[in-house]
This record gives structure tokens, C-alpha cells and sequence, in this order.
């Protein structure tokens, strides 16, 4: 398998052929971690749509037709990498709107109720293990970020 084309091993794993698909991956992984790292500036978010990639080729192998395996995984990747940044995007969304509807509507003691109780939580917890900080400033900016929401929520839960 060490001489067959790209293409000859798409093939061979279109026939579920394990050996060819490792062959294709050791062959076109580091090339597609490239592109991804250099577009996402983060290794562990770069490894996670490789994989990402890699997966979808298995599962969709038979539905495949793929003329230029190598142009293919390329594109591949890049859509993989919009598509990361789209579901950052809608994160970030997700948490505005979260803001603006506790900020709306205290009750007249200025508690929590159930569910401003559980938007608190998901600020406060969910994104340094969700949100792929690109780097150690981002990090940073998200912490303090997380902080302020603290102090605030201490100031509206009492």
C-alpha cells in the first residue's frame, strides 16, 4: 500500500479496507493539522477538527466520490475550520442573550429565580472548559470576564 496513489487507497476504504484508511491518514494528517492550526492559532482545537475530519470520512466513506483525495481533505479541513468558528460565534450569542435576560426582569428583591439561578451557573462555569481560547490573552480576558459576572451575581443573588 506504501506505493498506491491517494486516491487508490480512498478506494480501498470505500471498501471499508482499516489498513488503507490508516495509510491515508498517516499520510495526509500532519498536512491537514497545518491548515487547521495555522487558521485556529490553538493545537488541542487544531487536533479536535482533524479528528473531527477524519470521522466523517470513515462513517460517509461509501457515499463518497472523490476524484482529488488530497484537494478534497484540504477543502475539507477549511470547512471544518469555519465551521468551528461559526459554533464559537453562536456561543458567544448564546451568552449575550443569556446577560440580557438576567439583566431583565429581577424580581422585586432582586433574587434568583430557577432559571436566572441556572443562567448564573452556565456563565460562570461553562466556557473556560467549552469556548477554544486561541490564546493565553484570551484566556485572561475570559477570566476576568468570569470574575466580574461573580462579583455581579453575589451582588444580585443577595
Amino acid at each position: 500500500m506504501c506505493n498506491s496513489s491517494l486516491e487508490d487507497l480512498f478506494l480501498l476504504v470505500k471498501e471499508s479496507n482499516e489498513d488503507a484508511f490508516d495509510e491515508l491518514y498517516h499520510r495526509t494528517w500532519k498536512k491537514l493539522y497545518e491548515i487547521a492550526l495555522r487558521r485556529l492559532q490553538h493545537e488541542n482545537t487544531a487536533k479536535e477538527v482533524i479528528q473531527d475530519l477524519y470521522i466523517d470520512l470513515w462513517e460517509k466513506r461509501h457515499r463518497k466520490t472523490i476524484q482529488d483525495v488530497d484537494h478534497y481533505l484540504c477543502q475539507a479541513v477549511r470547512f471544518k475550520v469555519i465551521d468551528r468558528f461559526r459554533k464559537e460565534k453562536r456561543y458567544f450569542e448564546e451568552l449575550e442573550t443569556m446577560v440580557e435576560e438576567l439583566s431583565d426582569g429581577s424580581t422585586a428583591d432582586g433574587s434568583c429565580n430557577g432559571q436566572k439561578r441556572s443562567y448564573w451557573i452556565c456563565l460562570l462555569f461553562y466556557p473556560l472548559n467549552i469556548v477554544p481560547l486561541r490564546n493565553m490573552v484570551e484566556r485572561r480576558l475570559l477570566c476576568i470576564w468570569q470574575s466580574e459576572l461573580v462579583f455581579y451575581y453575589l451582588r444580585q443573588a443577595h
